[in-house]
């Protein structure tokens, strides 16, 4: 066998038994747990690691209801390589969010905690993510749709208790999907950024999730 053979078996070896070792991490307040590691549609060769995870508590009334658990998963080599002058920034600093959003690969994922219809689910997600947009409406349109498409290939028409959404996002690309099955791409700047600034700005929709997300990344890069 050639040597480009030989390298191509051995890193593919060394991906499946990333995959195969990882263990996972458990969300505190829905149960829910993570790989350590996992590989995605929109994910590039290699699995990306989880840098921490939160809940998203929706206020019903007098109740708060759990609605789903979501974690970040990082591409570690690139993001390691992209935040080497942040290595001793705390995660409590806001300029940790400027290099997180940088240009590098990184997934987030939600897994319900309880069970939502499809159209409630596309509409609270777009309502989050729109008043943190600038321009490129169209974009999240096509979000909305790509979602719903999902739940209605994947689903079963709703986002059943355990259904699970991830966008992976390289640049200004974002791969939407649902249950591990891609529904479609989408290029967007602004829709990118909307999304993580949902989970990382002053008024991210978790803030344990964006406390956790942070404090994981600055023990990644230390």
């Amino acid at each position: 066998p050639s040597m480009t053979m030989q390298t191509s078996g051995l890193l593919l070896a060394v991906v499946a038994a990333m995959v195969a070792s990882t263990s996972a991490i458990t969300e505190p307040a829905t149960k829910i747990s993570f790989p350590d590691t996992c590989k995605l549609p929109g994910m590039g060769l290699l699995p990306q690691s989880v840098a921490g995870t939160g809940c998203r508590v929706k206020k019903i009334g007098p109740v708060a209801v759990k609605v789903y658990a979501v974690a970040m998963y990082v591409d570690k080599l690139s993001m390691m390589k992209k935040l080497l002058n942040f290595r001793d920034v705390k995660a409590t600093d806001s300029t940790l969010i400027a290099g997180v959003k940088s240009d590098f690969d990184k997934t987030l994922v939600l897994k319900m905690a309880r069970t939502v219809g499809s159209d409630k689910m596309a509409s609270a997600l777009a309502d989050s993510v729109k008043p943190r947009m600038k321009g490129d409406l169209d974009s999240l349109a096509k979000f909305q749709e790509l979602l719903a498409e999902g739940m209605k290939d994947q689903a079963g028409g709703e986002a059943a208790k355990g259904t699970q959404f991830a966008f992976a996002m390289k640049g200004r690309s974002m791969c939407v999907s649902v249950n591990g099955k891609s529904t479609g791409s989408l290029q967007s700047s602004s829709l990118c950024n909307a999304m993580l600034d949902t989970y990382l700005d002053d008024n991210a929709v978790s803030a344990d999730a964006k406390t956790s997300i942070l404090e994981g990344i600055c023990k990644m890069i230390s």
